[in-house]
């Protein structure tokens, strides 16, 4: 397994009207961190888990589904002159819980793609729009990823990266430790970046380190994400809101110093472009995932999402979407409730509806581990 740390400014890409990206890459900055497994032609992916995230890319006439539109990845290549093709793939879970099917081909895999050529090495935000939307199963883990090919040139890595944000804090000095209700028993649990190579001396499926890739599904309708503020010097764009939004700390807040001298706040983030400068509304929930969410579209015609959770849960806020779709809220807690839900375990799941005054917008469901 090779890691090799580097700097580069990723390119942003906004979203599509009606189509939105997830929101994992909301306040990881600019992460110094390219990964590769190995130098084979090998898949990268990002594992979105059912456990963690209900109502995705809902399709309003069939919920069992998540409507895949297309998949966002930042990649570095460190030489841009040479070509190094590389493409976009979907799996869904296998047998084993946490790991992809690997069994047979991918839903999709996009591509080829092509770093636009450029003098020396760099890095970008790559957006795939898939030509046909694919429709995985509800209820399974989603794998979205990069297949990579093999190194043009070893000697000076020359091949396509990916970024990566670390959950270990044991490679590098940029890393996003998650709170107490992850499990860090290992290095390995709790991660969300396997590695699969299909042939050759190294074939087969592998969990890499703690951490995820900078690779995520555009849905049909709003993306969202759990977020936390962090006071982490390891990955400052975390020290302000909206906070950090992947499934390390996003999804596994410290608010009461597992990790020394965390005291993290909680939040969402909703992204509809479709919904700029209208009023969002968030919700806390604490009875769980729908394993049968009712699209919006049953209440009012022409929405969009679904009712995730088993309740309505809390009303937290409301405020108005920016001019991408963009709004978040978070919640600041007090010594006591620090106390109180640190490190006990406690799940909360967090959504948010947008409305522009004739339809419904609801975001993906995000489950918050304390």
């Amino acid at each position: 397994m090779r890691v090799l740390l580097c700097v580069a400014a990723l390119v942003a890409v906004p979203s599509l009207s009606a189509q939105n990206e997830l929101g994992l890459f909301t306040g990881v900055g600019s992460t110094n961190r390219v990964t590769r497994a190995f130098d084979a032609t090998e898949e990268l992916l990002t594992r979105i888990d059912a456990s963690d995230f209900g109502g995705l890319g809902v399709d309003p006439s069939n919920s069992s589904v998540i409507t895949v539109t297309g998949a966002r990845a930042a990649v570095y290549d460190f030489d841009r002159m040479t070509a190094d093709p590389f493409h976009i793939v979907v799996r869904t879970e296998g047998a084993s819980p946490n790991l992809p099917d690997v069994s047979g081909a991918p839903l999709t895999r996009v591509g080829p793609i092509q770093i636009a050529p450029a003098a020396g090495a760099g890095g970008v935000t790559i957006l795939a729009n898939f030509t046909t939307p694919i429709a995985a199963p509800a209820g399974q883990d989603l794998f979205v990823g990069c297949e990579l090919p093999p190194y043009t040139n070893a000697a000076t890595n020359d091949a396509v990266w990916v970024f990566s944000v670390n959950g270990t804090g044991t490679s590098g000095t940029t890393y996003d430790l998650p709170g107490p209700g992850a499990d860090t028993s290992t290095q390995f649990t709790d991660t969300y970046a396997h590695a699969f190579v299909a042939a050759g001396a190294s074939a087969g499926l592998y969990d890499l380190p703690r951490g995820f890739f900078l690779i995520e599904p555009v849905l049909a309708g709003a993306g969202g994400v759990c977020t936390a503020i962090t006071n982490q010097t390891t990955m400052a764009s975390s020290n302000a809101a909206p906070g950090i939004g992947g499934p390390l700390s996003g999804l596994h807040p410290d608010v009461n110093g597992a990790n020394a001298g965390r005291a993290d706040d909680p939040g969402y983030l909703y992204i509809d472009s479709a919904m700029s400068g209208q009023t969002v509304a968030f919700f806390l929930s604490g009875l769980g995932l729908n394993p049968n969410p009712t699209p919006a579209a049953a209440f009012l015609p022409g929405s969009t999402g679904a009712l995730c959770v088993t309740d309505l849960g809390l009303d937290v806020a409301a405020t108005v979407a920016d001019a991408n779709g963009v709004a978040s809220v978070n919640a600041p807690l007090d010594a006591a409730a620090r106390a109180a839900i640190g490190g006990t375990g406690l799940q909360l799941t967090w959504f948010a509806i947008g409305f522009d005054g004739s339809t419904l917008s609801a975001s993906p469901c995000g489950v918050q581990t304390f």
